[in-house]
């Protein structure tokens, strides 16, 4: 089990945020919160045609289930894959992606996926970077 030490917790709030508007304290109390262990996982230097497979490992730190409605990735070279159940309070899962497209890049990639799922916050932007060496 990973300590939620090592986590780094995202929110999104909207621009124009009211608290006593826009959200109350019961709602967050009782709502999933995704939280990743990093925003951001570096792939180093790979040479060209190499496929990259990497993890997201996030934990539901939040006091209701956690469900991930899709994974979005930025663009055709790139895929996500992640779980299709629900994750309890206080349950690690990870995100895998991978980036299987690399001879046709060169030079410093930084690929996005963004997780749409039932949190509070919604929406989270993830990062794939690295270097790709012809």
């Amino acid at each position: 089990m990973i300590p939620l030490s090592l986590f780094t917790q995202i929110i999104v709030l909207p621009i124009s945020f009211s608290p006593e508007k826009d959200i109350s304290v019961h709602q967050i109390k009782d709502s999933a919160v995704v939280t990743f262990q990093s925003a951001t996982v570096l792939f180093g230097k790979v040479k060209s045609g190499e496929k990259i497979s990497k993890d997201f490992i996030f934990r539901n730190s939040g006091n209701d289930t956690l469900f991930i409605n899709t994974v979005l990735a930025s663009d055709g070279g790139t895929i996500a894959y992640w779980p299709n159940h629900y994750i309890l309070p206080g349950e690690t899962n990870s995100i895998k992606v991978e980036f299987g497209f690399t001879e046709s890049r060169s030079g410093y990639q930084d690929k996005t996926f963004t997780v749409i799922s039932n949190t509070q916050n919604k929406i989270v932007v993830l990062h794939l970077a690295g270097y790709i060496d012809r």
